[in-house]
């Protein structure tokens, strides 16, 4: 198995991974494998074409906005602190959670004058980029 491929990456681990994920959205462990596997598929594709990652991310996040989303949640997981990101985008909706855990009512409401957060829905996240690398790879 040459999980160095691409397409095997893809089909033996990524997709996997990302049902895996789907089925157990809750689960920080998932959602952290699902977003690294994501934003490795980077670095796949440095090797596959002999160019350098951050060439093969940047390719990939100019066909696909969310491939940056999902890499730069990826990298705040790996780092505890995002380092690839440009602060002045938006990676998510910008919500005022109405509990210091980042939780809300049952409803998905909050208080008029909670801090914002920024919201990712990450199944949904990742599902949209697995669908862009699987149409294109």
């Amino acid at each position: 198995m040459a999980f160095s491929d691409p397409k095997v990456y893809f089909d033996l681990l990524l997709v996997p991974m990302l049902a895996r994920f789907k089925g157990d959205p809750s689960a920080y462990d998932l959602a952290f494998s699902t977003c690294v596997m994501i934003d490795n598929f980077g670095d796949l594709l440095a090797v596959e074409r002999n160019i350098s990652p951050k060439t093969a991310r940047e390719e990939l996040a100019g066909e696909c906005s969310d491939f940056r989303k999902v890499g730069a949640v990826a990298n705040a997981f790996k780092h505890v602190e995002i380092i690839r990101w440009d602060p002045g985008r938006t990676c998510g909706d910008r919500l005022g959670a109405a509990f210091d855990d980042g939780s809300y009512f049952d409803d998905g409401t909050t208080w008029d004058d909670s801090d914002e957060r920024v919201v990712i829905d990450f199944p949904d996240l990742c599902e949209t980029v697995t669908d862009f690398l699987r149409r294109r790879f």
